[in-house]
């Protein structure tokens, strides 16, 4: 794990983005990565690329779908653990369910309604079943592009050399 020195207030205020914000790109890039290696190696289902399915706040989610799950008429909203990893293997039946329904092209196929926020019409799940087109080389250089489309920013940001080199 690599340490920064931490820039002053007023150089961060001086840039578009908080050191926050910056970090959480930057792990997110990095879990995205491991995520299709673990794919590509097999160690993961293909369903773990549906990123579409899975929440910005997944523990926080995660509670009140299980919360949700109580019942309309209780007033409990504590539970037990076992009750809590009962709800959850509920709502994972469910999230199964959800995605072998968005994958069925077939029009005689039962279509539960969705609300139209998690209507997702732009991603194709076919799309995620060829990973023969992804390797490791591919995602290297395309690493390798990226650093080198962000060398001018980085440039114009005056960042230091440092993480130029990184």
């Amino acid at each position: 794990m690599r340490t920064t020195k931490r820039p002053s207030i007023r150089k961060i205020e001086g840039n578009f983005i908080s050191f926050p914000a910056f970090y959480s790109i930057e792990l997110n890039a990095h879990v995205l990565t491991f995520i299709l290696l673990l794919v590509l190696n097999k160690k993961l289902p293909i369903e773990s690329l549906n990123i579409c399915l899975f929440s910005s706040q997944p523990s926080e989610n995660m509670f009140r779908f299980a919360r949700s799950l109580t019942g309309p008429f209780s007033t409990m909203t504590n539970f037990t653990v076992q009750q809590f990893l009962s709800k959850i293997r509920k709502i994972s039946i469910l999230n199964e369910i959800k995605t072998l329904e968005a994958s069925n092209v077939d029009s005689n196929a039962i279509k539960f309604p969705t609300h139209h926020k998690q209507h997702q019409d732009n991603l194709s799940l076919s799309m995620l079943t060829n990973l023969d087109e992804i390797t490791i080389d591919k995602i290297e250089e395309n690493i390798y592009e990226a650093y080198e489309y962000t060398k001018p920013f980085m440039e114009k940001l005056q960042m230091p050399s440092f993480l130029k080199k990184k």
